[in-house]
């Protein structure tokens, strides 16, 4: 199995993904240099690992997987560079924090959980990245009442992961999935960590368009101060009025 069959849904390499941080949290990522990988349980949304809180009927007997969400880690990234969505969903236009988009591509966010060199097996079965797909309600049900075949549960749930409902289509997501292997659901590991180089991980940062000027500049100095070059560094322009001419004939 090779590392690119780990990169779903139309993904490759050179894709180009943003994540939008409150500046409080990108603060953190920019201090400890570590990418912090979340427990799917603590996501809001309550189809998240719906295959999972089913019902599995095989032969006389019946269950769910329940106990092996706890082996779940994910994190959201996003195909939308720029979104009014985006930005008021992870801002409060600096009263407590801001808003700061960063950029990077598949390879390179992928890298820091399945590396290049990886000799790993583990990985083959454990690490993927992808779109997400957005499924209407009906569609969902007819997804998840097909009849699998045992050899392909492993391959359906991974498939799982990456599959939403309509509603949340605006989001454009982009996902990393990390399992690890038995039940870990009472341990309360909060998030895996992963070590990274930020400034070679990130190609850009961009601050919430609703700033002031003075804003702005604050927010700079604080990335600068924490080791972002200048030249990574712009503000939306999502808000700013750019008038054009407009010709009327006589």
């Amino acid at each position: 199995m090779n590392r690119s069959d780990n990169i779903l849904n139309g993904l490759n390499e050179s894709t180009v993904i943003y994540k939008y941080f409150p500046m409080k949290y990108l603060k953190i990522l920019l201090q400890d240099c570590l990418l912090r990988v979340g427990h799917t349980s603590k996501w809001e949304d309550v189809y998240e690992n719906f295959f999972l809180k089913n019902e599995f009927v095989f032969r006389n007997l019946s269950g769910n997987g329940k106990r092996l969400i706890g082996c779940v880690y994910g994190q959201s990234w996003t195909l939308q560079g720029e979104s009014d969505a985006m930005w008021r969903i992870y801002s409060n236009k600096y009263r407590e924090s801001c808003a700061v988009r960063i950029k990077t591509t598949v390879g390179k966010l992928f890298s820091v959980i399945y590396p290049l060199d990886s000799k790993n097996p583990v990985h083959d079965t454990s690490t993927f990245i992808g779109r997400v797909d957005y499924l209407t309600d009906e569609e969902l049900i007819k997804w998840q009442q097909r009849s699998i075949p045992a050899s392909e549960m492993m391959r359906v749930m991974i498939e799982s992961f990456f599959v939403k409902r309509k509603p949340f289509e605006h989001e454009q997501e982009v996902r990393i999935i990390r399992t690890i292997p038995g039940d870990f659901s009472d341990v309360g590991v909060e998030f895996l960590e992963f070590e990274i180089d930020p400034h070679q991980l990130i190609d850009e940062f961009v601050i919430e368009p609703r700033l002031t000027d003075a804003q702005c500049a604050e927010v700079r100095s604080q990335l600068i101060d924490l080791g972002v070059s200048p030249e990574k560094i712009s503000q939306s322009d999502l808000y700013r009025f750019k008038p054009s001419r407009i010709v009327i004939q006589p």
